[in-house]
C-alpha cells in the first residue's frame, strides 16, 4: 500500500515530530504509515461514535 501512494504522489501527513526528529522523509509513506494512519481514523471514529452514544442516553 506504501509504495501504491508513493506511485500515485499521494504525500503521506507525517507528524511534525516524526519529520523534525528524523524519522521519516517529508511526504513518503513507509510500510508502518497506513497501517497508523488506519488505525488513528479508526480511532477518531469510535471516539465519535461513542460520544454520540452517551448523548443519546
Amino acid at each position: 500500500m506504501a509504495s501504491l501512494l508513493n506511485e500515485q504522489n499521494i504525500a503521506c501527513p507525517h507528524p511534525n515530530g516524526f519529520l523534525k526528529n528524523g524519522l521519516r522523509e517529508n511526504g513518503k509513506w513507509i510500510c508502518a504509515d497506513p497501517e497508523m494512519a488506519l488505525s488513528s481514523y479508526t480511532n477518531d471514529v469510535l471516539l465519535s461514535e461513542s460520544g454520540n452514544m452517551m448523548r443519546e442516553e
